[in-house]
């Protein structure tokens, strides 16, 4: 499926059960972009080295290979202690510093554990995340920074993301959990987007799974949007995280474009 559609066709780094390198040379023929899903904790790492992101930065000189890299997850860029949430932007910046001759497409960003807008403490939870955002936007393109919709409400953060000059990663995957109207989701913030994740939920509710566990019209459906958005550098990322679930994806878009 690669070079198959007018916008960039991706999969994680997590398909093989190996480390990044291995997984980018099993999928450097078969998708236009790899998300790098790094993590990093005190006891395991899956931050490359050097070496490795150069050699990461040739493979992709050598099979028209993007990145777009999601930046590590559970940290608290609006923690109310400051100390925590410096800790999480320093996390990020390493990280970036790391991975910037890659020149990625995206950087996705999580905005974690919010209270409720109606909450006392939303303005300043608010605030400290867009001091975090504002600390790596100094270190790239405002625009490059996609913060994806996690499992509260899309509405409390994506206006004012979008006002403040980031962009979206949108995820379908998270939306279907939700039971949000995704086709309305898409008509409204697509073209606010830069990585859209696309995954299914199996009939026990978890997502993350294969393409085939969506119903085939749905899919033919969020294709016909993503193909009406003008935007060549826009990162289709199948987030899914197993040999099984990416061939059930593959074949699943091949049928639906026919």
């Amino acid at each position: 499926m690669k070079s198959a559609f007018n916008w960039r066709l991706g999969t994680t780094s997590y398909i093989i059960p190996d480390h990044i390198l291995p997984n980018l040379e099993y999928l450097k023929d078969k998708v236009d972009d790899v998300e790098l899903v790094l993590f990093e904790s005190p006891v395991k790492s899956g931050i490359p080295d050097p070496a490795e992101v150069k050699r990461m930065k040739s493979l992709a000189a050598d099979w028209d290979l993007s990145y777009t890299v999601h930046l590590p997850l559970d940290v608290h860029p609006g923690d109310e202690d400051e100390k925590t949430r410096q800790r999480c932007v320093e996390m990020w910046l390493r990280v970036m510093e790391l991975m910037h001759p890659l020149d990625p497409l995206g950087w996705v960003v999580h905005l974690n554990h919010p209270p409720s807008p109606d909450d006392s403490k939303w303005p300043f939870w608010k605030e400290q995340c867009l001091k975090s955002l504002d600390a790596l936007a100094r270190e790239t393109d405002r625009s490059s920074l996609c913060i994806e919709n996690l499992d509260y409400d899309h509405r409390w953060i994506w206006p004012w993301i979008l006002e403040t000059g980031f962009s979206l990663c949108m995820d379908i995957g998270h939306l279907l959990v939700r039971n949000e109207d995704t086709p309305a989701c898409c008509a409204q913030w697509l073209k606010h987007a830069q990585i859209i994740h696309l995954h299914a939920v199996d009939g026990k509710g978890r997502d993350h799974a294969g393409l085939q566990h969506m119903q085939p019209q749905t899919l033919s459906a969020l294709l016909r949007q993503f193909d009406r958005i003008d935007n060549p550098s826009l990162v289709v990322t199948l987030e899914v995280f197993s040999l099984k679930d990416l061939e059930g994806s593959l074949e699943a878009l091949g049928e639906a474009r026919t």
